[in-house]
């Protein structure tokens, strides 16, 4: 999806908001901790993963 594309472009973690069923990016690891999703990672990783 182009969606993860424009993430990676710009932050460095992917999280996935269940209530909106939907992606945010963050740009530090502290924004994303809450959110205890498989989804939570590094750019890095997930190009890994494509």
């Amino acid at each position: 999806m182009s969606y993860f594309d424009e993430c990676c472009g710009t932050c460095k973690w992917h999280e996935h908001d269940d209530w909106d069923d939907e992606w945010i990016c963050s740009n530090t690891f502290s924004d994303c901790y809450g959110c205890a999703t498989e989804y939570n990672d590094t750019c890095a990783d997930y190009e890994e993963r494509l």
